[in-house]
């Protein structure tokens, strides 16, 4: 028997309490796919999420199909200010001219929602919401949506000795770079923190010495960044300024070995120490 609403609420905040860091780092991922805008880490468009939805491998015959995760995502939508159907565009009656409905996107309890309603609807032969979503959680998203994300060794190939001597060849220099950025955003609104890197302030270094081609776009260079930061979402950190949004030095460090691996592909440990030394030779 399925237990009462209010039992069943109790078990879900618990769960997504849990959860929140993993939740938080899916989302932020996805957010990620295929975006180049400046806000793009913080909301989910509709065909990010219908994309997330398919990895996850939630959509199943005589279930969940994609005009029914795109019905989710709508219905998620909760600041929309008009109907399902006028959630693109909406009229100004008093200007008389159509202008876009800027909330077409999904910020992060919105998501969490639309979790929910996917859960519900993916899972039926459990008895309790609560018991669908920890099942889409643990059997989609942790099996499916971020398979490889968080295994990923790079940072032990940072940690080799011969990558380490070249980090620490041209530490001080990488230092003054990353203290200058993190300077460098002035901006009306722009967070007054100078020791930690923004997103902005992370893509303007990128495109100073035109870094950004197209062995290395802008949409790798912000998936660049989300990736280095993914930890932070799951994990407390020491460093109570090293958030899921900024860039702290050694986070930093590592976005400059990634882009030197885009720039200068490795087949073996001295060819990546190697790239390292060549990307900051030319680009630091």
């Amino acid at each position: 028997c399925p237990p009462s609403p209010p039992e069943d609420w109790r078990s879900i905040l618990e769960l997504l309490e849990l959860e929140q860091g993993y939740l938080k780092t899916v989302f932020r991922y996805y957010c990620m796919e295929g975006s180049v805008g400046k806000e793009a880490a913080g909301a989910m468009t509709l065909l990010q999420f219908s994309k997330f939805s398919q990895a996850a491998k939630i959509p199943a015959k005589g279930r969940v199909d994609l005009g029914q995760v795109d019905r989710i995502f709508l219905r998620a939508n909760q600041d929309r200010s008009e109907g399902i159907q006028e959630i693109l565009k909406k009229k100004d009656k008093k200007k008389k001219k159509e202008v876009v409905n800027k909330d077409n996107e999904l910020v992060v309890h919105e998501f969490v929602a639309a979790l929910i309603r996917l859960a519900h609807a993916r899972y039926r032969e459990h008895p309790s919401i609560s018991r669908r979503l920890e099942t889409l959680i643990n059997v989609n998203l942790k099996t499916y949506a971020m398979a490889g994300a968080l295994d990923d060794t790079f940072t032990e190939r940072m940690a080799e000795p011969a990558s380490q001597l070249v980090l620490q060849e041209h530490r001080d220099k990488n230092v003054r770079v990353f203290n200058a950025a993190c300077a460098s955003d002035t901006t009306i609104g722009s967070d007054d923190n100078d020791t930690t890197m923004s997103l902005q302030e992370w893509m303007a270094l990128c495109k100073a010495p035109e870094l950004i081609t197209a062995d290395f776009t802008i949409r790798e260079a912000r998936q660049m960044f989300v990736q280095v930061n993914l930890d932070d979402e799951l994990y407390v950190q020491e460093d109570e300024q090293n958030s899921a949004d900024e860039l702290v030095f050694d986070e930093f460090e590592e976005c400059l070995c990634r882009a030197a691996l885009e720039l200068y592909p490795e087949t073996d440990t001295d060819d990546f120490a190697s790239g390292i030394r060549s990307f900051f030779e030319v680009f630091v």
